[in-house]
């Protein structure tokens, strides 16, 4: 979900040092513009609460049942993602890793073909 939404800010010309600040452009630029269901916001804002919980609290880990959810969104976002950008120019940008969404919908990091689905 990540990469997807930082192939589509580098494709206009944004880019984010931290994943709240990739949250926030994201609502930003695709969900206040109307491109995209607030829904999908609050599913990569989800997912990001749960990738904080899993690296960072030993006291309460996330079930399975999180881990499973955040999969099914994942999998409807990029859906959403493909649907409503699939027609963005590839292009390859640094940041930190060369990055580009492909017109298949996948994306690129260092030469290694990452699909979004």
């Amino acid at each position: 979900m990540f990469h997807a939404v930082t192939a589509i800010l580098l494709q206009n010309g944004i880019t984010m040092n931290t994943h709240a600040g990739l949250i926030t452009r994201f609502g930003e630029i695709c969900i206040q513009s109307g491109d995209i269901n607030r829904e999908y916001g609050r599913m990569l804002a989800s997912a990001e609460e749960l990738r904080e919980k899993a690296d960072y609290s030993f006291l309460s880990p996330i079930t399975r049942e999180q881990a499973e959810m955040v999969v099914k969104n994942a999998r409807s976002f990029l859906e959403e993602i493909k649907k409503t950008y699939i027609s963005l120019k590839p292009a390859i940008i640094k940041h930190n890793k060369y990055l580009a969404i492909q017109p298949d919908a996948s994306c690129c990091i260092m030469g290694q073909t990452r699909y979004l689905d």
